[in-house]
């Protein structure tokens, strides 16, 4: 090639796209947008699984019945993203609705959405039952403990 031609062909890439910036901030999403897209990544993975997800049509202390294979569980859908003051590499989930705890009489089991590595958690009773908190851990601890902890990876749906 001559180098006029290949002159020529660099004076006809297109010019680099501009990036257009809104003026508006960024806003946290709300409890019940968090609630939402936690239920969303749910029903994706219960598809994925095979699993029908159900909705109550009315108010109920679970969010969703799962009916794998006839085998039918209340779950408890809950989005995880609140950081505990004294660790890294965890999360907080809180297990209180208007001050009441969840028991296996209510619920069979909690599924959690983890934004920070974006998987879904399978929570069975003795994990919830009566607690008010649970903290899970998305990375193994520096320290190399192992007893009291809760590693998510052991939890992924």
């Amino acid at each position: 090639m001559t180098k006029a031609f290949v002159a020529q062909r660099k004076e006809r890439r297109s010019p680099e796209p501009k990036v257009v910036r809104s003026n508006r901030t960024e806003r946290a999403m709300t409890t019940i947008q968090k609630g939402e897209v936690a239920f969303l990544k749910c029903s994706l993975r219960a598809i994925e699984l095979n699993i029908i997800m159900s909705k109550p049509t009315t108010d109920a202390r679970y969010d969703a019945v799962l009916d794998h294979r006839g085998h039918l569980q209340r779950a408890q859908i809950k989005y995880c993203d609140r950081k505990p003051s004294k660790s890294s590499g965890s999360v907080e989930l809180r297990l209180e609705r208007h001050g009441k705890t969840y028991s296996a009489t209510e619920i069979d089991v909690v599924l959690v959405y983890m934004p920070m590595v974006d998987r879904i958690l399978y929570l069975p009773t003795k994990y919830f039952d009566g607690k008010k908190t649970i903290t899970l851990r998305h990375t193994a601890p520096a320290n190399g403990q192992t007893h009291g902890v809760q590693l998510a990876s052991r939890f992924f749906w």
